[in-house]
């Protein structure tokens, strides 16, 4: 790629700018966890779509901070697909990171894989997804956004109650009322209170 960072790359490693790409790829399998962790960093501002396969692998990365280099390049790339596979990941980091990517991308593809992540198992990653499924305002997600109302997580609950204000559906009216009735924290029930205020406008 003509591009300032394949040029500069290029000049760091003593290669050919055109075999810079392969030269990064042969790096994100490397032994050395600093190495594939750059490599994959380059890849991302190298802006090759070649890159999207062996960064999917990466996802997959025994370290950490590779398998987080990882996502945040395919975000980069806009490799929708590979991010909305990462939503399976075992990495709770790597999907609540796919999450903010594909909320970046707002790809009418990654709708229906956000609002199934309104169930994931861990809150960080159910509270991310509903800031990215109200950013989208999909009426789809109404329903599962409902049910999040009712979740163990307080932040998770106040972001459900923001993502159904801003979405405006009434379905919502009833069940925010029931949360507001009975929620413990205040600024949780701050949150229901404003958005039954927006849905009853």
């Amino acid at each position: 790629a003509d591009s300032p960072v394949s040029e500069y790359a290029a000049e760091a490693l003593g290669v050919p700018e055109e075999d810079i790409f392969s030269h990064l790829v042969t790096f994100l399998q490397d032994g050395a966890p600093g190495v594939r962790r750059a490599a994959a960093y380059a890849l991302g501002k190298l802006g090759d779509q070649r890159a999207v396969e062996p960064l999917r692998k990466a996802l997959y990365d025994d370290h950490d901070k590779v398998r987080r280099e990882a996502v945040n390049s395919l975000g980069q790339l806009k490799a929708v697909e590979a991010l909305i596979e990462a939503l399976g990941n075992p990495d709770d980091t790597i999907r609540n990171l796919a999450v903010h990517a594909l909320d970046d991308l707002e790809d009418p593809r990654a709708v229906e894989p956000l609002i199934a992540a309104l169930g994931d198992e861990d809150s960080s990653v159910r509270q991310v997804a509903c800031y990215a499924v109200r950013d989208l305002g999909d009426v789809r997600a109404v329903q599962p956004l409902i049910e999040r109302l009712r979740d163990s997580n307080k932040f998770v609950r106040q972001c459900a109650a923001e993502a159904l204000g801003k979405i405006g559906d009434p379905r919502a009216i009833e069940p925010l009322k029931a949360l507001a009735a009975t929620e413990q924290d205040e600024y949780v029930k701050n949150k229901v209170e404003s958005a039954l205020r927006h849905l009853e406008k």
